[in-house]
């Protein structure tokens, strides 16, 4: 069972792999997962 840090970085590496903006795509990945850890 996945715990927290797991779904953190899946959701992370998820948002950086696919590119859903023009730019800041690596640095909206690392905000996105430090919020969602709290």
């Amino acid at each position: 069972m996945a715990d927290l840090f797991d779904l953190a970085a899946a959701y992370a590496c998820g948002i950086a792999a696919n590119h859903p903006f023009v730019d800041g795509n690596k640095c909206a990945a690392l905000v996105v997962s430090r919020t969602f850890c709290g």
